[in-house]
């Protein structure tokens, strides 16, 4: 009985003697450098190109390379099996996740990559055309722009700026506890930066001008402590409702340059949830300011509290997790 000859597999992008889907075929893998092989680079220029691509030049293996990584409708991602082509069935069906099958014969293969090129150049000619600041996303004190508009998928989508934080160098000396010794800076202090934030009495304004305002400069809002609370003291939060009020008022309030009322900041908007203000998604790991922890350390020397600035000049990273880091202080300092 004669044995059965296995046909050798062969690569559909480049005739190599293994399959397309696997790790060999050198086309499909970015170089030590992270550089995409060069053929991905031409034919990504191509697919952006205002000028038709003349598929009926290309041989099928360049038309099914094509295939491979561009296999969206509605994006601008390109994608192929160098990473993963499924990342997440909800972001899949709002891009229109539609690959072409690369069996199909080199005729069916231009049809359909005729119709990707047209589809991503309908999204390459709404890219250019990005939209303009409106005067709500502009501080109105210092008229610096609070957001920008970015790219995303196959839209435009307003992203609120970030905070920039600094270093500051502090000098101390070993104390009894030994995980508090040789602390010697404070890490993350607010600098500057225009995200947006809303005050108690309705009025918006870039956190750089707040921070001026405001009694100190690293500043806390409402939602600081509201969101700290949820995380490691839930069952506290609406017996201290009051007390947070309070702090707020003594350590962050200001007077509103709009209406003069005396306030404090209640929203980080973008990060926050707000009825005239749409929340950035991409923003859901913003990194807060300290209010509030259950850590030993700070529950004995603060009860828990850590949004004084005398704290503040005594803990290592002001902004930052409350819960799972250990939490370092001044072995030197005095309760505050």
């Amino acid at each position: 009985m004669s044995k059965k000859v296995t046909k050798p597999t062969q690569c559909l992008l480049c005739n190599g003697k293994h399959s397309h889907k696997s790790d060999h075929c050198k086309l499909m893998f970015a170089d030590q450098n992270g550089n995409d092989h060069k053929k991905i680079e031409q034919i990504t220029n191509l697919m952006n190109g205002k000028n038709k691509p003349n598929f009926d030049a290309m041989t099928i293996q360049t038309l099914r390379l094509i295939a491979v990584n561009f296999v969206y409708d509605n994006s601008l991602y390109d994608i192929s099996m160098r990473t993963s082509a499924r990342i997440h069935p909800n972001i899949d069906k709002g891009r229109q996740y539609n690959p072409i099958p690369l069996t199909l014969s080199k005729n069916r293969l231009k049809k359909e990559l005729i119709k990707k090129w047209e589809f991503r150049q309908k999204l390459l000619e709404k890219k250019e055309k990005v939209p303009e600041i409106i005067p709500e996303h502009t501080c109105p004190i210092c008229y610096e722009e609070m957001g920008q508009y970015t790219w995303c998928d196959n839209e435009y989508i307003f992203r609120t700026n970030g905070e920039i934080l600094t270093r500051e160098n502090i000098e101390t000396h070993p104390g009894d506890n030994c995980c508090s010794a040789h602390i010697s800076s404070i890490d993350m202090l607010f600098k500057e930066g225009h995200n947006p934030i809303k005050t108690t009495c309705g009025h918006i304004m870039c956190s750089s001008c707040w921070s001026k305002i405001a009694k100190n400069t690293n500043f806390r809002t409402e939602s600081d402590y509201v969101c700290s609370f949820k995380r490691c003291a839930p069952s506290r939060l609406n017996q201290t409702e009051t007390e947070i009020t309070n702090r707020l008022h003594e350590f962050y309030s200001g007077s509103c340059p709009m209406c003069r009322t005396e306030t404090y900041a209640s929203k980080r908007l973008g990060v926050d949830k707000d009825s005239n203000w749409e929340q950035d998604i991409s923003r859901g790991y913003f990194m807060r300011p300290r209010t509030y922890t259950r850590d030993w350390d700070i529950l004995k020397r603060w009860n828990g509290w850590m949004d004084s600035p005398s704290i503040d000049s005594h803990i290592v990273r002001t902004y930052g997790p409350t819960e799972g880091f250990r939490i370092l202080f001044d072995p030197t300092s005095d309760k505050s």
